[in-house]
């Protein structure tokens, strides 16, 4: 049959599929990490029951943390839908954990839910720059220098510590 211009279609195909009967967003409650530090994450479910959103009341969530791309399985659990349709879970990577990216995937039943990602990554004092400025002295046997500090972005380094020796040539 042909298909006139006027005509209505989702997405470039002539068939559309139905949105799948359960809603979801699955979330951590940061996006970087450092390893050792405890990743808290949580995840919210609606059912669409004839056209209404509805809780789905203690549906079993299972949820898995892999690495990103890899798909290694790091960790896994079980949790219950609570009286607000949502769930939570802890996950405390060791602390000589791999770094980079990874993903958190749920699934209720059979239906997987909405992915987290987040990242693991080790810390590292951002870049700075100091400038020291010889000043002139008001008094015999004095010395004046003016410090400048500011990270390489830009911002200045404010209340940062100063440790300092002076050595007399």
């Amino acid at each position: 049959q042909p298909i006139a211009l006027s005509d209505q279609f989702s997405g470039g195909s002539l068939s559309a599929r139905p949105p799948p009967a359960l809603r979801t967003y699955t979330l951590t409650d940061r996006p970087l990490y450092r390893p050792g530090q405890s990743i808290q994450f949580k995840g919210f479910v609606r059912e669409d029951r004839a056209g209404t959103l509805k809780i789905p009341l203690g549906r079993a969530v299972k949820w898995t943390i892999e690495r990103a791309y890899a798909g290694e399985v790091l960790a896994s659990g079980e949790a219950q839908l609570d009286a607000e349709g949502g769930w939570n879970g802890t996950w405390m990577p060791p602390m000589d954990s791999a770094v980079g990216e990874f993903t958190l995937k749920a699934v209720v039943g059979d239906q997987p839910t909405s992915p987290a990602r987040f990242q693991i990554q080790e810390f590292r004092n951002p870049p700075f720059s100091v400038i020291c400025e010889n000043l002139a002295a008001k008094n015999p046997a004095e010395s004046v220098i003016a410090v400048q500090s500011q990270y390489f972005h830009g911002a200045p380094n404010a209340g940062s510590p100063v440790k300092w020796t002076a050595t007399w040539i």
